[in-house]
């Protein structure tokens, strides 16, 4: 079958890309990529969005990533110095970082080019800044839920959304 054809062929790029991320190395993170790719091949199983699957699937991958980083207690200083890192979208500043964060910074920056110019390609518009702004607001909200975590805060409603 040719669709079928076409998932195996994405899930080996999707799981040659995580491999060369070096996600892998994170301790004790999650390690489903095969998960994030079928979760959205259930409602994009056309040929056509075979883009969006790849480009969905990781940003699941790392949105998974951050997610198990952002849970690792005392590392609120590194989590700040990682969020800093992403609003200057400056590489030169990963040697302050701690090892995992480094991995997350720099698959993040290598995955947000590569999405970003296959936009450009397609669309003829550069989306780079959109993607960069949300992931900064990601990371944001997972550096105050990890402060309110280290200090037993319980936030209100209001402050959750």
């Amino acid at each position: 079958n040719r669709c079928q054809a076409q998932y195996r062929k994405e899930i080996q790029q999707l799981l040659r890309w995580w491999e060369e991320s070096h996600l892998t190395d994170i301790p004790d993170s999650r390690k489903r990529p095969l998960e994030a790719y079928f979760s959205v091949a259930v409602s994009m199983y056309e040929p056509k969005f075979s883009d969006v699957r790849l480009t969905v699937s990781k940003a699941s991958v790392l949105a998974t990533a951050l997610d198990d980083y952002a849970d690792t207690p005392g590392m609120i200083e590194d989590h700040s110095l990682l969020l800093d890192a992403v609003k200057r979208w400056d590489q030169s500043v990963v040697t302050n970082l701690s090892k995992v964060a480094q991995i997350i910074f720099n698959e993040l920056y290598r995955t947000i080019n590569d999405i970003s110019q296959r936009a450009l390609q397609i669309q003829g518009r550069d989306v780079s800044g959109y993607i960069r702004k949300h992931w900064e607001n990601v990371i944001q909200a997972m550096l105050v839920v990890a402060k309110w975590t280290a200090s037993k805060h319980i936030p209100t409603f209001n402050e959750y959304i």
